[in-house]
């Protein structure tokens, strides 16, 4: 057992000096080595304590953002962008008098201008303009050239993820079957 703080100053009322100076040669070596051992120990724990609180600390912090980015995603409504960039995985292709009409005519310019940015095919067509993604126009136009079929219905299933923008261009008038060179053209 560890001496109290009393006993290891030499601070006993009974004994006499000769007895607290042998107690006091005695005791600091053997108290100095406990003391060294038990603030090895509280180290260890401390670091380990130190480790758990700021895992614990990283954890509330993400889930506090994200909680806060779940409640601004609820609370907001999608952006002009988000929008635009749903119509085109949704079609292949934006209608901004469709698609975005209800938007700021400056977010909209800038939506116009960073969907060009990103690779989107601009097509200006009866006072509506229509961004069309890269790689449905690419397949549009390969088709365009191929597909003998007359039926714009049964067009629509050959174009496959392009036959939305067939069917679009075609209830606008700007596709025409040309029964000369037996395929569909664009005006």
């Amino acid at each position: 057992m560890a001496p109290t703080l009393d006993e290891f100053l030499g601070k006993n009322e009974k004994g006499g000096e000769e007895e607290e100076s042998s107690r006091l040669a005695l005791v600091p070596g053997e108290v100095l080595a406990e003391l060294v051992e038990r603030v090895a120990r509280l180290e260890e724990r401390v670091e380990k304590l130190e480790e758990e609180l700021q895992e614990l600390r990283r954890r509330h912090a993400s889930g506090r953002q994200r909680r806060a980015e779940e409640k601004e995603e609820r609370g907001r409504p999608p952006s002009l962008f988000q929008k635009a960039l749903d119509a085109l995985n949704a079609k292949g292709y934006v209608s901004l008098v469709k698609d975005l009409s209800r938007g700021n005519p400056d977010e909209l310019g800038r939506v116009l201008k960073r969907l060009e940015q990103m690779g989107g095919v601009v097509l200006e067509v009866e006072g509506d303009t229509l961004i069309v993604h890269p790689s449905v126009y690419r397949e549009f136009r390969e088709k365009l050239e191929t597909v003998e079929e007359r039926d714009p219905v049964a067009c629509v299933e050959l174009f496959g993820r392009a036959g939305k923008l067939f069917n679009e261009l075609y209830r606008r008038g700007l596709l025409y079957y040309s029964s000369k060179e037996s395929r569909w053209r664009m005006l």
